[in-house]
């Protein structure tokens, strides 16, 4: 999370309220202190190595949030980052098997439409049906696509990388997408 700070006098402690993004309560305070010489302040006394000094967010977000957290961390930074790992090669493994499903429900629409003698009545539900879940799929690969792209995890890996400045579709589309799906099948199952 990345926050404009106000100038501040050195020797002093700046507030802003907390980004508005999703997992953050806007309603709290964060504080980031200026050190008597003038420079951001460090996560430890004297440290000046990053420029935009250190400011602890965990007070911005939301109770569920910090469990989740706190549960991540409970046992040390290096175990965190194997957590986040396996979710991160998780998520890949399952971009990886909705393009294969997606590339079998194209060739099985083929074969439906390309036979005259599968365009019947019989199989007009199943052909419904794989529509639907083309467009379903499609909709999962572009959200997740869309995810690792504003996370930074195509274009330079980082499985700690936390940038918001860029909104993604995930955090416009839910809704749209819950609606989509509940429609497709009943679409589906009444044509």
């Amino acid at each position: 999370m990345v926050l404009c700070w106000p100038p501040t006098p050195a020797g002093e402690s700046a507030q802003l309220p907390c980004p508005p993004v999703k997992g953050v309560d806007p309603s709290q305070m964060v504080y980031k202190r200026c050190d008597i010489s003038g420079r951001w302040a460090g996560k430890t006394e004297g440290d000046f190595t990053r420029p935009q000094g250190y400011t602890n967010y965990i007070v911005c977000f939301t109770k569920p949030i910090q469990e989740v957290l706190r549960k991540l961390y409970n046992d040390s930074a290096e175990d965190a980052q194997t957590k986040l790992n396996i979710a991160l090669g998780t998520r890949i493994m399952e971009i990886i098997g909705l393009s294969l499903s997606l590339a079998s429900l194209c060739i099985s629409l083929a074969i439906f439409f390309y036979f005259r003698s599968l365009k019947n009545n019989r199989t007009r539900i199943h052909r419904n049906l794989f529509v639907a879940m083309v467009i379903q799929v499609m909709i999962r690969l572009v959200l997740y696509i869309d995810q690792a792209i504003i996370r930074g995890h195509i274009v330079g890996y980082s499985a700690t990388n936390t940038n918001t400045s860029r909104q993604g579709i995930d955090n416009t589309f839910p809704k749209i997408r819950i609606t989509l799906n509940h429609y497709l099948f009943h679409w589906m199952i009444h044509v």
